[in-house]
């Protein structure tokens, strides 16, 4: 009888420590959830598209382009 007392207690803590983990984790997986909808949100307002970032590379180089031409222009003279 003394072993079923000490069986029943010690499945007791083992489903009990097994409980929290899993409660952790989902608690930790629904928390990630909700963070990462807030950064999918953010995205659009914060961070620059692709397609924006190409255009404003093509208008620098364009930019650069002429300023070589014009100093190559000057350096023949």
């Amino acid at each position: 009888m003394d072993y079923q007392i000490l069986f029943n207690a010690s499945a007791a803590i083992a489903f009990t420590l097994a409980g929290w983990i899993i409660r952790s984790v989902y608690d930790a997986v629904e928390k990630l959830k909700v963070d990462m909808l807030d950064l999918e949100r953010q995205m659009h307002s914060k961070y620059v598209q692709k397609d924006d970032y190409r255009e404003d590379v093509k208008e620098i180089k364009d930019m650069l382009a002429a300023i070589f031409k014009r100093l190559e222009q000057k350096q023949d003279k």
